[in-house]
């Protein structure tokens, strides 16, 4: 049987036949101070051992400044103590084995905290929006940190890693823009020399702080999830185990002191925004298991000035170096097949790429801004999209070994002297201003013998000032 009593401001739902008691609302929502929860009671002669904390039973409770929690509790239920704002302590019981949705989400004047052993997951949103929470300590048997786990946790600055943990959720550290260390939990650690730094505070035979020159996350994790350590702005190196096999979207996004990182063979995505906006990185190596790079994986990493590009990678998707502007050279792998829209725009620096003979399809303002000098558009390229090669102004020859489309503004603000050479018999179909602004008076185009009239009589293509037979 299930009755409800309610003691100092508490109100308790009580199994009789267990004779245990749920915490189930704080009663008075505007109570302050510190809140003692018994660890047992007397009622009607029974004595009721406290073993829950219910769902939303302190959720609200705005000026609640501290809670004891005793030991005889078990189960802490979701969103337990959350928009708890003043609350800026509380004991966490040994017996908990879960930290459940959404438990303290919004507790932000909470500084520290914590987390018993037996703790096995972190679930989502668990610390989200604690803004003042410095440090958390977490226990060797927990396995898994939830999705947007201490989201938006902008002043913690430390926290471990054990090597328990299998699986880091998206978003997990999230705008942890305070984030400088890392303390890795590791029984017989053998420390790398290639990874050593000044930022080492101390190092024992089981422990390591790392700090915020050099971040390595623990073996055994498997997943790194989306947004995980998204805007950890302090972060400068990190070394991603071998045992990683799958990095989520936009994990390292708005790291913009990450200056090296090391990706493990086993990934074979380099998914959405994973490094965009890491300012700070200057080279990155791909390994060969990679046969994908998504949209905007490294856009505006503007330091960045090389890559290297696995053979196994198939497709280049939308913006993905999209304002690299330091990027000098590229090679792409000859099984790409897809180059998509505004892969290289802004990429002032770029000077040399290889356009691979498979390619198909050369997307919207895809090599846009760049400092090409020498292109060759390959056969099975049928069209050429708008604005693809728009201002590239140091272009001096221009070769078209197959397209039968050039869209609007595909060469517009091209260098006015450039030599064109275009091997198609039959004139290509052309927009009016695919040449916009180009001043092609003062160009050369080289087309078959048998085809110049038919040139010189097509608009833009008449506009050269010359128009000569290839030799």
């Amino acid at each position: 049987m299930i009755l409800e009593t309610e003691l100092d401001g508490l109100l308790y739902s009580l199994d009789t036949d267990e004779q245990e008691a749920t915490v189930k609302k704080c009663v008075d929502r505007e109570r302050t101070g510190e809140v003692v929860i018994p660890e047992s009671f007397f009622y009607e002669g029974i004595v009721y051992r406290v073993t829950k904390i219910g769902k939303q039973a302190f959720c609200g409770c705005t000026d609640i400044q501290s809670i004891i929690v005793p030991e005889s509790v078990t189960i802490i239920g979701s969103w337990a103590f959350c928009g708890c704002i003043s609350l800026t302590s509380i004991t966490m019981p040994k017996g908990i084995t879960n930290i459940e949705y959404e438990t303290f989400y919004n507790c932000c004047n909470l500084t520290s905290i914590i987390i018993p052993e037996g703790v096995k997951s972190i679930k989502k949103n668990a610390f989200r929006d604690c803004s003042k929470i410095i440090s958390v300590t977490i226990p060797k048997t927990t396995t898994s940190i939830g999705d947007c786990a201490f989201y938006n946790c902008i002043n913690l600055t430390a926290i471990n890693i054990p090597e328990s943990v299998t699986s880091i959720g998206d978003l997990a550290f999230f705008n942890c823009s305070s984030l400088i260390s890392i303390i890795i939990d590791k029984e017989n650690f053998s420390y790398d020399s290639r990874n050593d730094c000044n930022a080492i505070i101390e190092t024992t035979s089981n422990t390591m702080i790392l700090g915020c020159s050099n971040t390595i996350i623990p073996e055994d994790i498997t997943t790194i999830g989306k947004y995980a350590f998204s805007n950890c702005r302090r972060l400068t190196s990190i070394v991603v185990p071998e045992s990683v096999t799958s990095i989520g979207n936009g994990a390292f996004y708005c790291c913009y002191n990450l200056k090296t990182i090391r990706i493990p063979e086993g990934i074979t995505i380099i998914g959405e925004h994973v490094f965009s906006n890491c300012s700070s990185l200057t080279s990155i190596s791909l390994p060969e298991s990679v046969t994908s790079i998504e949209y905007c994986a490294f856009s505006h990493c503007n330091s960045l000035t090389d890559i290297n590009i696995p053979e196994n990678v198939k497709s280049i998707g939308d913006s993905v170096f999209n304002g690299c502007c330091n990027l000098t050279f590229i090679t792409i792998p000859n099984g790409v097949t897809q180059i998509g829209h505004y892969v290289f725009y802004g990429c002032r620096s770029l000077s040399f790429i290889n356009i691979p003979k498979r390619l198909t399809s050369i997307g919207k303002s895809a090599f846009r801004g760049t400092c090409l000098t020498y292109v060759i558009i390959p056969k099975n390229v049928k069209s050429i999209e708008s604005w693809a090669f728009d201002n590239c102004r140091n272009l001096k020859q221009l070769t078209i070994l197959g397209a039968t489309t050039i869209e609007i503004g595909a060469f517009a603000q091209i260098t006015p002297c450039a030599d064109v050479y275009c091997y198609s018999e039959e004139v290509p179909p052309t927009h009016e201003d695919a040449f916009g602004h180009c001043g092609l008076y003062s160009s050369t185009l080289h087309v078959p013998e048998s085809a110049i009239d038919a040139y010189k009589n097509t608009e833009p293509w008449s506009e050269f000032g010359t128009i000569v037979a290839i030799k």
